[in-house]
Formats: C-alpha cells, structure tokens, sequence
C-alpha cells in the first residue's frame, strides 16, 4: 500500500538539534517521497540539558533556514516551521506556525531528568528520584503531561505516553493494572478539553525501542471515545524515516474508530477523510 502523502508531517528533527539530516537535506527529502504538508519542529533550547535542544543563538537562524527552504518550495510542498517546546524550555519569542507541546524531563530540587534519553538513565531516576516507586514517577510524569498545554499553548501534544519508551511487552511497569489508567485517564480529563491535536508518534519504533506507535492502544480509542483530534507523526531525526510508519499507524487509528486525522494546510488545520 502506497503511502497517503495528502497528509502532513510536521514532527521533524535537524541538525540544529538532535537529528542527522540539515533543514535542506529533510526538507528536500520530503519533497522526493511526496509529502505535500511538511513541517520541521525543531527541539526549543534547554540550557539545563543543551544537547536535547537548539542552542538559543542558532533559534533565529533555523528560523531563517526555514523560511528559504519555503520560498523555494512554494508552489510545490507547503513547508512550516514549528517548534517542539517542552515544558520546562525558556520561552522562545519567534514567530512559528505550530508548536508541539511536550514533556521530556522529571524536575527535583532543580534538577533535570531526561526520561527518554536512555534505558539506564530512566532507570536511575526510579532509583534515585522515586526510590523504585514506579507509581509515583508515573504519577509525576502524567501530572507534568497535564500542564503541557496550559504551559505551552501548544497546538500538538507530543507522544502522550513516552514514559512508555523503554517499557515494550511492559517489561518494566504495567501499563494494564488500574492506578497507570487512572493516571492517563486524569491527564486526559484535563488536556482533552483543551481541544487540541494529539499527535500519533512512530518514532520510537523507527528507533528500535518500541513495536507500537504512541500513544498506546486503549489511550487511541479513549482519545476516540472523547472525540479528540489526531495527526499522525513519524518524529523523524533522518531523512528516511519522514514517513515512517504511516500505513501501520493509519491502519492501527482506523482499527479505534478515527474516521478522520488533523493536516497543516494553507497554515490551517484542517480534517482529513482516512
């Protein structure tokens, strides 16, 4: 089955942080597998975790580099530029077209915690930071989701449930027992109203740490049974993964009853027919 390229793909990576491919290179990779919505999200600067993000001083030249690449491609592929803001970033004062709104690190007594860098880092804030209680990182973490858009005013609400990165086959904590439900189900009484796009992620898959896209199964037909919006993202930090992923995650959201997914048109959002 050939790949719905009338859909958008707008959580994209760059060498101006953690990716592999410049804004050209991605942007020119789009252009060639199709895509006819494309847009680049770059991580906001953190200078408490600089490698996760932009450098504040090169902002403004991505910003540029975006710009050029969507004069050059006008008339051919819509390119926007967004910002993956995570929660505990400055605020960043550029114009974007979109945000994606996110949670990547635990505070405590001012420091940060990657949950998502590494399996051994994850494992060393449930030691350290939690004490082995994993209910009370969950806790923490689905607490920290629930702000996302309050803090952010994102217009996208990344992997939902990327505590869940390094938990395949729930090797690490259960995601079926009642308290992990609870905790997703109470986010989600606060961010579902916020009417806002949540987005289905493949990028751990690509990565190799998971089989499945995010957010979880049961949280897709949630999200359905509450008639929330969905956009599908493959997250990519190379340029040949920009559509990774797509058929198995349009497959997986028609399976929970979406009828419909969110794409960035003429600087709109706008519903697309599965």
């Amino acid at each position: 089955m050939a790949v719905r390229t009338d859909f958008s793909s707008m959580h994209n990576h760059t060498v101006f942080a953690d990716g592999k491919n410049t804004v050209r290179e991605m942007v020119q990779a789009a252009f060639e597998q199709g895509v006819k919505h494309f847009g680049i999200s770059e991580h906001s600067p953190f200078p408490a975790f600089p490698e996760g993000g932009m450098r504040m001083e090169d902002v403004s030249r991505y910003v540029a580099e975006m710009r050029q690449a969507r004069e050059e491609y006008r008339g051919r592929m819509e390119v926007y530029t967004g910002l993956e803001q995570d929660i505990d970033s400055p605020a960043i004062t550029e114009d974007f077209d979109y945000v994606i709104g996110s949670v990547h690190f635990i505070q405590r007594g001012g420091k940060y915690y990657p949950i998502d860098y590494s399996e051994e880092i994850f494992l060393k804030i449930l030691e350290e930071v939690f004490l082995g209680d994993i209910h009370a990182f969950v806790q923490e973490y689905y607490h920290r989701v629930s702000e996302v858009v309050k803090i952010t005013n994102c217009d996208i609400i990344g992997h939902f449930d990327l505590i869940t990165k390094y938990n395949e086959n729930d090797r690490l904590f259960s995601t079926n027992e009642e308290f992990y439900r609870t905790c997703v189900q109470d986010a989600l009484d606060i961010l579902v109203p916020e009417n806002r796009i949540f987005e289905v992620n493949s990028g751990a898959i690509s990565r190799g740490y998971r089989k499945t896209p995010y957010p979880q199964k049961w949280i897709l037909e949630e999200l359905c049974k509450r008639r929330a919006k969905i956009t599908l993202n493959a997250d990519a930090h190379h340029r040949d993964n920009i559509l990774f992923g797509y058929d198995e995650m349009i497959k997986l959201v028609k399976d929970c009853g979406f009828t419909e997914i969110m794409v960035m048109s003429q600087g709109a959002w706008i519903p697309v027919k599965l």
